[in-house]
């Protein structure tokens, strides 16, 4: 081979190389966008896979002269997307409860089974999401989104967030634009009564209105929840959340007020480093004059039944992605006598 053909035979291997039949074997690249669209004139249609994931967690309270508790949950999470715009989410919670009063040697067990979501979403538009069955009520911020044990700071509840009440039903939640830098995002909401036990529910109608400003990562919102049956009140409450640009800080806050009184919460977890936090949380609750109801019926679980006043601080460590080991104390002060409060978990989250 003469030395001045080996540029044209170099040239004549790399062809073929990119023919169709050697396509396979390599990425093709290539060699504008608009011969690309010339070549593929539909639309690439991406389709989900199905995703089974979830997590499990061990912990322990302990409140001197008042009890001891353990307990193991296990949550597994399904989502079944199929279609362009349809998604299936089922969230299931096994609930191992072991608690002794400070008088007694005897352990009481108890055992949850509930689903937290069963609902099918359709993506109507960029605007408008349909959802229909079992979802978590959107009231506030915590109960939709920092009520998992992986994702809350502490494992301890605020008072007016207690439990995940969920509802059967139908929602309508999106966003849109509403300037350059601010999105208004939304939720609205009916729920049926329900007496089975796994999917139990009160019949209840609301929503959440919130204002998310991109810029300074600062979102405020407001929600409103009726509830349609035997004791019919009003609630209302005010949320706010702050991620800082430069710090690397995180601060949420919530107001609830129903007939069983107010409250607030308010949490900055600032992380030290990669894998170590500091968390630091304040509350309290406000009960009207004579009333002695233990039992919210507007959102929320059981609510103090004396105004009480709890500061709290935590430390959780993330050994890796999937594992979190937490520890917190506080003192809770009530007109009935003050306590300590102590709680360690440890949460694994498998997919």
């Amino acid at each position: 081979m003469k030395v001045g053909q080996t540029p044209a035979v170099c040239l004549v291997l790399v062809l073929c190389a990119c023919t169709p039949g050697q396509a396979q074997e390599g990425p093709r690249i290539e060699a504008s966008a608009a011969k690309a669209a010339q070549e593929s004139p539909e639309k690439t249609e991406i389709r989900g896979t199905p995703y089974l994931g979830g997590y499990a967690l061990f912990t322990t309270t302990y409140t001197p002269d008042r009890f001891t508790q353990i307990g193991t949950v296990l949550t597994p999470v399904l989502l079944i997307p199929f279609g362009n715009k349809w998604l299936i989410e089922t969230k299931f919670v096994l609930d191992g409860e072991y608690k002794r009063d400070a008088n007694s040697m005897q352990w009481d067990q108890t055992l949850g089974k509930n689903f937290e979501l069963i609902q099918l979403d359709y993506i109507a538009s960029r605007y408008l999401t349909v959802v229909a069955g079992r979802f978590l009520t959107p009231f506030g911020i915590f109960n939709e989104r920092q009520h998992a044990p992986w994702i809350k700071k502490l494992q301890i509840q605020p008072f007016i967030a207690t439990g995940a009440p969920s509802g059967n039903g139908g929602m309508l939640k999106g966003a849109f634009e509403i300037g350059s830098a601010v999105q208004l995002n939304y939720a609205a909401y009916f729920s049926a009564l329900t007496s089975v036990e796994t999917i139990k529910t009160r019949r209840t109608a609301g929503s959440r209105i919130g204002l998310a400003f991109s810029n300074h990562r600062l979102e405020f919102g407001t929600s409103f929840q009726r509830v349609l049956q035997d004791g019919q009140s009003s609630s209302f409450g005010f949320d706010a959340t702050w991620l800082p640009l430069r710090v690397p800080l995180e601060f949420r806050a919530e107001y609830s007020n129903s007939v069983e009184g107010d409250g607030y919460w308010v949490e900055a977890g600032y992380r030290f480093s990669r894998k170590n936090e500091g968390v630091l949380r304040m509350e309290q609750f406000f009960v009207p004059s004579g009333f002695s109801k233990p039992v919210n019926p507007g959102p929320g679980g059981d609510l103090p039944i004396v105004n009480t006043r709890r500061p709290m601080l935590g430390w959780n460590y993330y050994l890796r992605d999937g594992i979190k080991f937490g520890i917190s104390y506080g003192r809770q002060f009530t007109a009935r006598g003050d306590t300590h409060v102590g709680n360690v978990v440890v949460v694994y989250r498998f997919q």
